[in-house]
């Protein structure tokens, strides 16, 4: 089973590269905005409700993914999202692109969680759980250089050939997607901590409440972090479009390094000998919103100085997602990983869910600069409320090991 386990570990970043749907997503926004001809506030409500959706079924999809298995799930959720491109080319009103992205949410939530779930399972079947970052951050730096040319050429086709090649060209990469993961195996997942049902073992509630009460100051800075890379990516196409003018292939164009960044920031956490992780994750956090504060900066410091900030994001956030995940899993009870994963990024999206509309008011009203300096502001107490939280834990967790020693 040891050796069986293993082609999961090869496999995992072919399923990345044919499912992170890198041919449109550098198109999908000015294809509706431009070409559909959709507005601000209707591109706004749109990932809202998109989102909405996803916050809603993360954690049924987890629990379904525990129960039926972690690859069934990544097999619905590629379905899902194959059909959410046809959809995409189908669509010419406002209704039939909210289905789209809710679709396309749905399919998201049964991979979310579930294929982390598998990965960290494989790796404890094959007995290379502290191997597990330095996979994870070698498969998500592949996946993104995938992306990076899957983003390029989705560009140059919409501006050259087609709006709606790309997403032709996605069903054809989720089809792959999908080929890779039947050839992929279930990894075994027990239960392995008390408290204890009758039969002497414990029960499903009882793990899932003993492994969020661990995760809690990591669901906090999560959340808090994740509002940051989702303004700047929403409002990044408009804003230049706004400034000067931009093409499908030159918002491509731009995207791929943006992504290059994220995939450095990937491959940095798996290199670098972290003793800290939890310390190193604050620090991220109070980075991220001085990058916030310098994107307020533009009208002062120019074009350039904006984009620097906005790929210091990317770097950040590709640099603390293999951290979060590790440490989301080590504290994770294994049969209801996936139920516990999905919380996770549930809690990650739902104030990034309730925000964008906020931020789309005040870009309208009060410009850009206004949106990122406000909301830079807004955001300083509760995460360096979450440092202190995680820094907390740190020490907590060295006195723990002094007592032992």
């Amino acid at each position: 089973m040891q050796r069986s386990l293993t082609r999961n570990l090869r496999l995992y970043p072919w399923y990345l590269c044919l499912t992170w749907e890198g041919m449109s997503n550098a198109v999908w926004y000015l294809y509706l905005f431009s070409f559909k001809g959709l507005s601000l506030g209707q591109m706004a409500w749109l990932v809202l409700l998109g989102d909405g959706v996803i916050a809603l079924a993360e954690v049924p999809t987890g629990w379904i993914a525990d129960r039926i298995g972690r690859r069934r799930s990544l097999l619905i959720g590629i379905m899902l999202q194959g059909l959410s491109a046809g959809l995409f080319i189908a669509g010419q009103e406002f209704w039939t692109f909210w289905l789209a992205m809710a679709v396309c949410g749905l399919g998201d939530t049964f991979r979310s969680g579930a294929d982390e779930a598998l990965l960290f399972d494989s790796c404890r079947g094959s007995g290379q759980v502290p191997a597990f970052r330095r996979i994870l951050s070698r498969s998500l730096a592949i996946a993104t250089i995938a992306m990076v040319g899957s983003q390029i050429a989705g560009g140059v086709i919409a501006t050259r050939v087609s709006w709606t090649l790309p997403f032709w060209l996605e069903i054809v990469m989720s089809a792959g997607g999908f080929m890779v993961v039947l050839a992929m195996l279930e990894a075994p997942h027990r239960e392995v901590e008390s408290p204890r049902n009758g039969n002497g073992q414990r029960s499903g509630r009882s793990l899932l409440i003993m492994s969020l009460t661990r995760l809690l100051p990591l669901l906090l800075f999560a959340a808090i972090v994740e509002i940051v890379p989702e303004l700047s990516h929403f409002h990044l196409p408009a804003e230049l479009d706004a400034a000067i003018g931009l093409t499908p292939e030159q918002l491509a164009y731009m995207y791929a390094g943006f992504e290059l960044l994220q995939g450095l920031g990937n491959y940095l956490a798996g290199r670098l000998r972290i003793r800290q992780p939890l310390a190193a994750l604050g620090l991220v956090g109070l980075g991220f919103l001085a990058m916030l504060l310098l994107m307020g900066c533009r009208a002062w410091l120019g074009l350039a100085v904006y984009l620097l900030a906005r790929g210091c994001i990317d770097l950040f956030s590709g640099f603390a997602r293999p951290i979060i995940s590790e440490q989301a899993n080590l504290r994770t009870a294994s049969s209801v990983r996936a139920t516990t994963l999905s919380i996770l990024n549930a809690a990650k999206i739902t104030l990034p869910l309730s925000l964008l509309p906020i931020s789309s008011s005040l870009m309208q009203a009060q410009g850009a600069q206004w949106m990122y300096t406000t909301f830079a502001a807004c955001l300083l107490l509760p995460m360096l409320a979450a440092v202190l939280w995680l820094m907390k834990q740190v020490r907590t967790a060295a006195a723990v090991a002094d007592e032992a020693g």
